[in-house]
């Protein structure tokens, strides 16, 4: 393993075998053994439409598994990455155990694109540039007396990087984190409009309160305020109910000679007097009040029906 301080973190290439034993913050280059790379000259010219075929151009070539995949375009040529997140973070694990101590991740390909000759990693392997595309080599296949660490000392990393992701420990790209995070900016921004305008309409709904508590003389107490709707509810509801029986003595259709006596509203209900011209119209009369109307007792007495209605 190659190491060197950049600022605050220490920049690592990490191949599958190594393991890191101490805490602190890296920054990590991932070897080529990560992932799978391709270089590739396709009938599309922008690197959107060259990653909807990188699937297809894959197929077969992949171990079994669910796979990303990134396209970086060369002059006429686009270089394919596909690679598996679970896996990368599940062997990033074995190397580093603390997923907190990862600030960054970069593939070898971005990180060290600018490789131009064998570039020795440790004793038994080298970094190499074919065709502009960055694989890792036997040691022995080489002579050259560059190392990784002198290179890393000029290393730019670059802005193509992923980061591990707390949440689901899956790898999103730097483009994606920003995305999401303008998301979740412009949300907050829609909440905090929101409740703004929501705390105006409550402030203006208590002074409209207060105003009408004044002009009126009321009560303030809730309890107060309570006790005098449900009073007010009650005397709605029974004049309410009045007023429909009311509306069903006016459709009564009586006969010549028959009027309306009197009409009597009591808690209990109403009470009315009907003039008929005889005893036989106390059932027909009934049967012309509604059903929702409920007739409590009837008589007739000296061609007078007395029909009591509850309320």
């Amino acid at each position: 393993m190659t190491k060197i301080f950049k600022n605050k973190s220490k920049t690592l290439f990490v191949s599958k075998t190594d393991k890191v034993e101490q805490r602190g913050a890296y920054s990590v280059i991932l070897s080529p053994e990560f992932y799978w790379i391709k270089k590739v000259i396709l009938p599309v010219k922008k690197e959107k439409e060259a990653l909807k075929l990188a699937p297809s151009i894959y197929d077969g070539f992949l171990p079994s598994g669910e796979y990303s995949y990134e396209v970086r375009k060369v002059d006429d040529a686009f270089i394919m990455i596909a690679y598996s997140k679970k896996k990368i973070s599940d062997e990033l694990d074995k190397v580093i155990p603390y997923r907190s101590d990862i600030v960054d991740v970069y593939f070898a390909q971005d990180a060290l694109s600018h490789i131009e000759e064998c570039t020795e990693v440790d004793g038994k392997s080298a970094l190499s540039n074919m065709d502009g595309i960055i694989i890792q080599v036997p040691r022995a296949c080489t002579n050259t007396e560059v190392t990784l660490e002198e290179m890393l000392e000029k290393v730019s990393l670059g802005k193509r990087k992923v980061t591990l992701s707390s949440f689901d420990n899956e790898l999103l790209s730097s483009k994606d984190i920003s995305i999401i995070a303008t998301i979740f900016t412009l949300l907050l921004l829609a909440f905090m409009s929101e409740y703004i305008v929501y705390k105006k309409a409550v402030i203006d709904l208590e002074n409209q309160r207060a105003e009408i508590i004044d002009a009126n003389d009321l009560p303030r107490t809730s309890i107060q305020l309570k006790s005098i709707k449900k009073s007010l509810n009650k005397k709605f509801k029974t004049q309410k109910r009045f007023r429909e029986v009311l509306l069903a003595i006016s459709k009564l259709r009586l006969k010549s000679g028959e009027y309306i006596q009197s009409i009597e509203e009591s808690a209990k209900g109403a009470t009315v007097e009907i003039m008929v011209t005889s005893g036989a119209r106390e059932e027909e009369i009934k049967k012309m009040f509604p059903k929702d109307i409920m007739i409590q007792e009837s008589s007739v007495r000296d061609n007078i029906l007395k029909i009591r209605i509850a309320s």
